[in-house]
Parts: C-alpha cells; sequence; structure tokens
C-alpha cells in the first residue's frame, strides 16, 4: 500500500471524523453511521483486525474522504471522487474483485421511521440472527463470493442484524443485515416465501431499530432492482446518491 496515497486514522481522529459528519447527517447519513459503526465494532473487539480505517493523503479531515478495509473479506468505501483511488488501493492487495456494483442509496429520515407501525403475522416472530444463520443467506446472496460467508459471519456477530421465523419450525424465511455502515444490507426472502410482505415487514422493523440508534435509516438497492425501488419508495425512502461496493 502506498504511504504517500493512504494514511490509517487512528481510534482518537475517528470521533473527529464523526464530529465532521454528524453536521451532514441529511446529505450523507451512511458516511455518519459508517464511522460510527467503526468506533464500536473496534471498542469491541480491540485487538482484532476486523476493520481499519484509512484517509486519502493528510487531507482527509478537510475533504471527508475515507477508506474502510474489513478483514477477512475487503469492503472499501470512498467517495466517488476517489474511486480511481479506490480501485488503485484494491490493485495492490494483489487478489482478483469478487463483487464490483453500484448500489443506490434509499433513505428516509429517522423521525419519520420511527413512526413506522407493524404487526407481526400470529405464524412468525422476529429474531436476532446468529452466526449459523450466514450459510443460509451466503447461499442464496446474489453477490456471494470465495469469503463472503466469512463477511457475513462478521457481521451477524459484531451488529444487530434481524431475522423473521416461522414458529412451527424455526424455518427462517426473511432476513436483513445491518452492514459496516450500520444501515440495511443483504434484504432477502427465502425463495419459497416471496410475495408475502415479508421484505417490507422486515425493512420497517430494522428501519425503527436503527432510527433508535440515532441514524436516519438507508438501504443499498442494486441499480436496476425495480421491485427494491419501488417498496423502499412506498415506504417513503428516496434515493439520494449512489455508491459503489467492492468485495475482494
Amino acid at each position: 500500500m502506498s504511504e504517500d496515497i493512504l494514511v490509517e486514522i487512528s481510534d482518537k481522529d475517528l470521533n473527529l471524523l464523526a464530529d465532521l459528519y454528524e453536521k451532514h447527517q441529511a446529505t450523507a447519513p451512511h458516511a455518519y453511521s459508517t464511522i460510527r459503526t467503526c468506533i464500536e465494532w473496534r471498542e469491541k473487539k480491540p485487538d482484532s483486525n476486523y476493520v481499519t480505517v484509512f484517509g486519502v493523503q493528510d487531507t482527509w479531515l478537510t475533504t471527508g474522504t475515507f477508506i474502510v478495509l474489513m478483514q477477512k473479506d475487503v469492503m472499501v468505501c470512498g467517495i466517488r471522487r476517489h474511486i480511481s483511488t479506490v480501485y488503485d488501493f484494491v490493485k495492490e492487495l494483489r487478489t482478483p474483485i469478487y463483487v464490483d456494483v453500484v448500489t443506490e442509496l434509499y433513505v428516509i429520515d429517522k423521525e419519520d421511521a420511527l413512526k413506522f407501525e407493524y404487526t407481526c403475522p400470529e405464524h412468525l416472530y422476529f429474531a436476532r440472527l446468529k452466526k449459523s444463520h450466514a450459510a443460509q443467506i451466503n447461499d442464496v446472496w446474489p453477490h456471494k463470493s470465495k469469503n463472503s460467508q466469512g463477511y457475513l459471519e462478521i457481521l451477524i456477530e459484531m451488529n444487530n442484524s434481524l431475522g423473521l421465523f416461522l414458529k412451527s419450525d424455526d424455518t427462517l424465511v426473511c432476513w436483513v443485515l445491518r452492514s459496516p455502515m450500520g444501515q440495511m444490507a443483504t434484504l432477502q426472502t427465502d425463495v419459497n416465501h416471496k410475495r408475502k410482505g415479508y421484505a417490507s415487514l422486515v425493512t420497517k422493523a430494522m428501519s425503527k431499530q436503527i432510527a433508535q440508534d440515532g441514524f436516519n435509516p438507508l438501504g443499498t438497492i442494486v441499480r436496476g432492482n425495480v421491485a427494491s425501488e419501488t417498496m423502499f419508495s412506498g415506504l417513503g425512502f428516496r434515493s439520494i446518491d449512489t455508491s459503489t461496493f467492492v468485495m475482494h
């Protein structure tokens, strides 16, 4: 990694970066929640290498540009104008890119998310996901890669991810994880239980949880996924920007 391009941001300085983005939650809610999530992860696992945050040269505090490196997989986030720097960084890791997709960012104000009302059907129940669920989720994830199950296991371990289960046999029928951004990701319904409104139900429940944590809830939708765009729009979410997701 070229030291003249990237510098590691210390735990102390992460709070400075969080303060910078706290003032811009209306336009960049994902940036603020990402930094707060990184701080939380480092407090939970101070001796792990789960997450490291880098800035571009010595201007990161004025430009707001930062990159997140996750282990066991690598996930790199950056502001769009610096995407070429992100790809240069990934190339230096000398391993292939398995996932490289553009997503739409859909957000709703936390005040509106707190007003969500929903009722869980009698035959279902909500529960926090366990690491043992990662294999099922990974098997049907459209963006699974060589090491993506490990990535999902970390998300489930470190964040409050949510599953919808059948009371009859504890089958997991719908789920949503919280990404390294602290926001919704990997929202999916089991193929045998589609078209029952489960994704909308889970989205409302998770959005309320994220809002209670003080963030404007945000979902990332792969560009062109009209069904998801329609569902999020129907719940009151609005598209504010795009992001590029890169995984090795």
